[in-house]
C-alpha cells in the first residue's frame, strides 16, 4: 500500500544500504528508470495503473506487503499481482482471511498458482462441507495443506510488553 511505501524505503536504506532501490511512484515515474537497480519498490495502486509495462519485467523475488489487498480474485490488484513475472512470490499479511476461505485461495492463487484445485472444486472440498459430517477431516486437511506456507507469530512472541487482549 502507498501508506507503507516510504516506510519500506527507509527500512531498506537502514538495513540494506548496499542495495540500490528504485521507487516507482509519483507523477514523474518512468519504468525506464529501473535500470541497474537491485530492487523495484511500488504501491498496489501504481502497479495496477502501470501493469502493462511492469509485467514485462522479470523479477527474482516479488514480495507483497499487506497482501490482503488482493484477496478479491476479481479485483485489478489481484489480476496485476498474478500477471507479474517472478521466480518466487512471497506474501505478507496479518489477515489472510477476513470473510471466507475463498480469500485464502485467492492469495494462494497468486503465490502458488497450481497449489489448490479449481474454484469449484475448492468450494466443494472445503467451503460447502460445513454441514457435512466429515467437515472436521476436511478442515484438518486444509490446515495441513497450508501449514508449511504460513509463518504465524503470536503477540507474546513479538512484543512482550503489550497488555493482554480485552474483549
Amino acid at each position: 500500500p502507498t501508506s507503507v511505501l516510504y516506510h519500506w524505503e527507509g527500512l531498506l536504506a537502514q538495513f540494506l544500504p548496499e542495495i540500490s532501490v528504485y521507487c516507482h511512484y509519483g507523477h514523474h515515474r518512468k519504468i525506464e528508470n529501473f535500470s541497474g537497480q537491485d530492487l523495484f519498490l511500488t504501491s498496489y495502486g501504481t502497479l495496477r495503473t502501470d501493469i502493462q509495462k511492469i509485467k514485462k519485467l522479470n523479477f527474482e523475488v516479488a514480495i507483497f506487503d499487506e497482501m490482503q489487498s488482493a484477496k478479491n480474485k476479481h479485483s485489478q490488484i489481484h489480476k496485476s499481482l498474478k500477471a507479474l513475472k517472478a521466480r518466487m512470490k512471497l506474501g505478507l499479511t496479518g489477515t489472510p482471511i477476513e470473510n471466507d476461505l475463498t480469500e485464502l485461495k485467492a492469495l494462494f492463487d497468486i503465490l502458488l498458482p497450481s497449489f489448490f484445485p479449481s474454484d469449484e472444486q475448492f468450494k466443494q472440498m472445503f467451503i460447502a462441507t460445513q454441514e457435512r459430517p466429515d467437515y472436521g477431516k476436511r478442515s484438518q486437511l486444509l490446515k495441513q495443506l497450508i501449514n508449511p506456507f504460513i509463518l504465524r507469530r503470536r503477540k507474546s512472541e513479538v512484543l512482550q510488553d503489550l497488555p493482554e487482549k480485552i474483549e
